[in-house]
């Protein structure tokens, strides 16, 4: 799953998390699809967090990782100690926080997979561009 609970019972937020790669190793268009991750979770309830190189600089083995950028999320995770990342092209359409806590389906179905358009969570994978997905024909 995608979600971190800071206090396991009777939580009354929901934190989910994902990398953020500002350096020059980020994709094309990432700061444009953050903001629609973050509107996305938020608009369910969540508390979307953003881990970033400044979280990895501060694990213990970073500089044994410093040349390979695709270590630093799984450092960044490891400093926050959470338990799952979220792909920032994870997109929620209906999952709640409510829905989640009470055992709700979690699992997310590729963009233009058989079942997308009902699930909760949607992969748009190697999509770039915002307008694909608030264009999708799904409510953000």
């Amino acid at each position: 799953m995608v979600a971190d609970c800071h206090v396991e019972q009777h939580c009354s937020f929901v934190n989910v998390y994902c990398y953020f790669d500002d350096s020059e190793h980020a994709q094309v268009n990432q700061s444009t699809m953050l903001r629609v991750w973050v509107r996305s979770w938020s608009a369910r309830g969540w508390k979307p967090r953003i881990l970033t190189i400044r979280n990895a600089m501060r694990h213990k083995s970073f500089a044994a990782f410093k040349h390979d950028y695709r270590e630093w999320p799984r450092l960044a995770q490891e400093v926050e100690k959470v338990k799952w990342l979220c792909p920032v092209e994870t997109i929620n359409f209906s999952l709640t926080t409510k829905l989640y806590k009470s055992g709700g389906l979690t699992h997310a179905r590729p963009y233009l997979s058989a079942g997308w358009e009902t699930s909760s969570l949607v992969f748009f994978e190697n999509i770039h561009d915002t307008e694909v997905i608030e264009h999708c024909g799904r409510a953000l």
